[in-house]
C-alpha cells in the first residue's frame, strides 16, 4: 500500500473544507433570496451564461487548476511563505 505525500491530503482537506463553506453559503443564499420571493435554485440550473461570461468562468477555472496543481508540486519542506 503507498503513502499518500502529507501536502496531498492537506490540499485535499484544505479544498474539501473550502467547497463545503461555498455549498453551505450557496444553500443560504438560495434560501435568503426564496424568502424575498425570488426562487433561483431552478433558474441557476438551467442558466446558460453568454460568451464574455463563459469565458471570464473558464479563465477562472483555469487559474484555479493551475494553483491547486502548483500546490501539490511544491515541496513543503522548502516553503518559505510567512501566513
Amino acid at each position: 500500500m503507498s503513502t499518500v505525500p502529507a501536502s496531498v491530503v492537506n490540499a485535499i482537506a484544505s479544498l474539501a473544507g473550502e467547497l463545503w463553506v461555498t455549498k453551505d453559503r450557496l444553500r443560504v443564499l438560495e434560501a435568503v433570496l426564496a424568502e424575498r420571493g425570488l426562487d433561483v435554485a431552478d433558474a441557476v440550473e438551467r442558466y446558460q451564461p453568454g460568451p464574455q461570461l463563459a469565458a471570464e468562468l473558464n479563465q477562472t477555472r483555469q487559474q484555479f487548476i493551475a494553483d491547486v496543481m502548483q500546490s501539490l508540486a511544491e515541496d513543503p519542506r522548502t516553503d518559505t511563505r510567512q501566513d
